[in-house]
């Protein structure tokens, strides 16, 4: 009985995004994350295709290639859906900034809105 309520009065102290706010599709990648010490950290992209969910593969293009790309090329090897966003690199911390940004301006528990 003694474990339960310590288990429950610690699970009460984590804040409530490090419960609730563990996942979002973000620039077309469904990222899951989790926290040390408050911070978001293991950051996993996985493919929002219909019925795939496969961890996608992040190659990133630091110079310009031949066509003048410059970014991350992302790719899922299950259903070979490919694209690319320019002009991020290391796109897991861009994206983690972009996840700390709206817990610090308390947007995270806000539904996406529509286009």
């Amino acid at each position: 009985m003694l474990f339960w309520l310590v288990s429950v009065v610690h699970r009460l102290r984590i804040p409530p995004h490090e419960r609730l706010y563990r996942s979002e599709v973000i620039d077309g990648v469904l990222w899951d994350w989790t926290y040390q010490a408050g911070r978001v950290t293991s950051l996993i992209p996985y493919c929002i295709e219909a019925g795939c969910g496969t961890e996608l593969i992040l190659t990133e293009v630091p110079q310009p290639d031949a066509s003048g790309f410059r970014g991350t090329a992302i790719f899922c090897t299950h259903c070979n859906k490919a694209f690319a966003i320019v002009n991020a690199l290391n796109l897991a911390d861009h994206q983690r900034r972009k996840i700390e940004k709206k817990i610090r301006d308390d947007t995270w528990s806000q539904p996406p809105q529509i286009a």
